[in-house]
């Protein structure tokens, strides 16, 4: 019983620091030049040529697949949307995604000023042929030494080469990192 108790104390704080974020993972905007409003293929030369995208609607819902990803790197879909956001906290990603292969999750780091100051690694996931729910915590770090700390965070996913990828109802929150407890002065 008290096990619960405490279980349910640290779970409860936890949601009070949890903040979701609108990157319009819901993909129903359309665009002429992307997979969708919001969101941008990588274009850097490790991502070309560029996959071939569609969209389709599945049980009132905007699915974007992308086949035929054939870049030495695979593929990269870019949010535009900044979250703010500092090191310690935690970008929890939720999406549902079928495939071959595998898919990752990954986070540009900016600076007050909204200057990119680098990436973070990307959190890979094996892919399967069914509807999965898949959840990514991606923790915020500030960049290597000499740079500015982070005070925002950019989406990122992908798949590598030859997988094939189907993602659906993206949905992102922030948890904050619990503040520091004060510290009484020595006596």
């Amino acid at each position: 019983m008290k096990k619960e108790l405490i279980l349910s104390m640290c779970l409860f704080a936890a949601l009070l620091h949890a903040q979701p974020c609108d990157v319009r993972g819901d993909f129903r905007e359309t665009s002429s030049t992307s997979p969708a409003r919001g969101w941008d293929l990588g274009r850097q030369p490790v991502f070309l040529p560029l996959p071939k995208y569609e969209r389709e609607i599945l049980d009132g819902k905007v699915v974007l697949t992308f086949t035929d990803i054939t870049a030495r790197d695979g593929f990269t879909c870019n949010s535009y949307v900044k979250i703010p956001a500092k090191a310690g906290d935690v970008i929890r990603v939720t999406a549902r995604v079928k495939g071959v292969g595998g898919a990752w999750f990954a986070l540009h780091l900016y600076n007050a000023k909204q200057a990119w100051i680098g990436g973070l690694p990307r959190q890979a996931r094996p892919l399967a042929p069914e509807w999965q729910t898949l959840t990514v915590d991606l923790p915020v770090a500030n960049p290597p030494k000499g740079k500015e700390p982070a005070a925002a965070v950019s989406l990122s996913f992908g798949a590598p080469r030859d997988a094939d990828l189907s993602i659906c109802n993206l949905q992102v929150v922030r948890v904050a990192k619990p503040a520091e407890p004060a510290v009484p002065p020595a006596k």
